[in-house]
């Protein structure tokens, strides 16, 4: 079983900034824009006015890895660096 199937319906995986967090959820099976959906939740002032459409949120994903690794720099670009890493919510892996 793959992470997605433990997480889908379940749980996310979370990276916090200064200034927002970060979910990647995974999608339905039969979804053909990504496996992965990356949503952003603006929760400090530094963002609200620099965060628009041309962020292209939310995003879709196929591949986990690049998915984390693209989001990382992102945060890294808006000065958001993380606070540790991707952590697990809402579901508790075997």
């Amino acid at each position: 079983m793959t992470l997605r199937d433990e997480l889908f319906g379940h749980g996310y995986l979370a990276i916090k900034g200064p200034d927002c967090e970060i979910s990647l959820e995974p999608r339905p099976h039969y979804c053909d824009r990504g496996e992965w959906i990356a949503q952003v939740l603006i929760t400090g002032d530094s963002l609200k006015v620099n965060v628009d459409g041309a962020d292209c949120w939310p995003r879709m994903y196929f591949n986990l890895d690049f998915a984390k690794a693209e989001i990382e720099q992102w945060l890294i670009r808006r000065k958001q660096v993380p606070f540790g890493s991707w952590e697990i919510v809402g579901h508790e892996l075997p």
